[in-house]
């Protein structure tokens, strides 16, 4: 009779076998949106540190657009490590919160808690290339050696700080809608969706994650454009001082800039990774549900087919 007993739910099995592919897929979709919009993000970090349209246009056209791609390096580099750790622990949280016996959270409180733990491990390695990405993207240094020597503890920290409460509020709102947007669809349809729908989906959520978190990206800015010999004041001293300076709009400074490169971001961003998911899992890899629900359902019809086998041995 031993051999009757269900087996016992184990949320973290599937990553056994399809870790490594979400890892793939999240490096490639990593580098993949910061090659892409490198450029963008450069534009709304040189607003947010008080250039003006009118400064940017006279240095001339050809002389502009080539300082758009300053420190483009360091970033693409940094890309492909921060986002695979990001899907691995996006995917594996999300998973043992949906599936676990013990918690068995809905999907939206899954997708914020999940999000947001795994922004904070991204972050968390990519805290000192941000700095240095931002300040060559602010012309503070020419090269990226330059920036580096720059850096002080106290900076990294500070930075980590102001980037975490940005990135994490991004992360708790962008993927609750991300993935209620995609069931909702799916409900009504009942069919997977492609990952071009996916991306879709990624690039309104992101937008408006985006739109709402503005007024955290000017402070951050700010904090990592601090020079390393001033004090380092925390988000809410920076909150008031834009405030102060240039009244609530001064909050949304860089807003176009933002959400035309967060929209265009979850587009490529997560139409990237659906779609090298759909390549190494083949269709099933991009559907709605993730994997380890998918496992949870294996796991559900294995238990049945147990107690039926019981029953009638009975």
């Amino acid at each position: 009779m031993a051999s009757c007993e269900s087996v016992p739910y184990d949320p973290w099995r599937w990553q056994r076998t399809e870790l490594c592919g979400i890892v793939c897929a999240g490096a490639i979709a990593g580098t993949v949106v910061e090659a892409s919009l490198f450029p963008l993000d450069c534009l709304k970090t040189r607003l947010q540190a008080g250039c003006t349209w009118g400064s940017l246009r006279q240095v001339g056209c050809l002389a502009f657009v080539r300082s758009l791609y300053s420190g483009v390096g360091v970033t693409v580099f940094s890309a492909a490590p921060g986002s695979a750790l990001f899907f691995a622990v996006y995917e594996s949280s999300r998973a043992r919160l949906i599936n676990s016996p013990s918690v068995s959270m809905s999907g939206a409180y899954a997708s914020a808690i999940s999000g947001g733990f795994a922004t904070c491990t991204q972050v968390a390695l990519l805290a000192p290339s941000e700095i240095c990405k931002q300040r060559l993207q602010a012309r503070q240094y020419a090269t990226l050696t330059e920036a580096l020597k720059s850096l002080r503890l106290r900076q990294v920290c500070s930075g980590f700080r102001a980037t975490a409460t940005r990135d994490v509020s991004f992360s708790m709102l962008q993927y609750p809608i991300y993935e209620d947007v995609k069931g909702r669809i799916v409900e009504r349809r009942d069919a997977p969706l492609s990952p071009p729908e996916c991306a879709l989906c990624g690039a309104f959520a992101s937008s408006v994650a985006a739109a709402v978190t503005t007024p955290l990206d000017v402070c951050k800015t700010r904090m990592m454009l601090k020079s390393r010999d001033g004090p380092q004041s925390g988000i809410v001293t920076h909150f008031r001082a834009v405030v102060a300076r240039r009244g609530v709009r001064g909050l949304f400074t860089g807003l176009v800039p933002r959400c035309l490169w967060s929209g265009s971001g979850g587009l490529i961003f997560l139409g990237s990774y659906e779609q090298a998911k759909a390549i190494m899992f083949g269709p099933a890899g991009f559907a709605v549900k993730p994997l380890a629900e998918a496992h949870h359902t294996r796991e559900t019809h294995r238990t049945r087919g147990h107690n039926l086998l019981e029953q009638n041995l009975h």
